[in-house]
């Protein structure tokens, strides 16, 4: 929680390794409370493999970020459990089919969302060999955090207004499976395993 990484206003092209999970160029990866952390103001583009992940975080800021012709989803929300993270005003461009990861990356969404518990606001999605936002909720988290009780497409909608999706290949917004907020388990926040 102390612990801040702030990348701002850099340029990252090809970027990222094709095959390889957790190769991601920006990757917040079982960080835990990013409360001080932050992405903002940055260029990514032409990679191999996505342009921001967030796996097993919380709190984390994405603003004002640009992704043109990224492989696989762009703005990546990994398991599940990852909460209360900001992705504004950020631009994906592009996005296109991966063969080399998940089977979702063959339909690309430029924000692939696996938990609702999120702020989505003034983001721009155009261009994608897939989807512009993509909803994929199932009802325990997935991965490396299958193991905390909560059950995403049972959770409410943190934050998502005024984004635009267009010139997709598929759909502009998906909600895969089903979203049904209801009454489900508590959260518990994701934390480092042990060695």
């Amino acid at each position: 929680d102390k612990a801040a990484l702030r990348i701002e206003n850099t340029e990252i092209r090809r970027a990222g390794q094709g095959f390889a999970v957790g190769r991601y160029p920006i990757s917040f990866f079982n960080v835990g409370t990013a409360v001080h952390s932050y992405v903002r103001g940055n260029s990514i583009h032409h990679t191999y493999n996505r342009a921001v992940s967030i796996h097993g975080t919380t709190h984390l800021r994405i603003l004002n970020n640009v992704a043109y012709l990224n492989m696989g989803h762009a703005f990546f929300i990994a398991d599940g459990v990852e909460i209360h993270n900001r992705l504004e005003n950020n631009v994906g461009l592009s996005t296109v089919s991966s063969f080399s990861l998940l089977m979702s990356d063959q339909q690309p969404a430029t924000f692939f969302i696996t938990n609702p518990q999120n702020t989505f606001k003034n983001n721009r999605a155009a261009g994608s060999d897939g989807h512009g936002f993509w909803f994929s909720l199932s009802d325990t988290p997935t991965g490396y955090f299958s193991y905390i009780q909560t059950c995403p497409s049972g959770l409410p909608l943190e934050e998502f207004k005024n984004n635009v999706a267009h010139s997709n290949r598929r759909d502009g917004l998906d909600i895969f499976r089903k979203w049904i907020p209801s009454t489900c388990l508590l959260y518990t926040s994701p934390s480092p395993r042990d060695s």
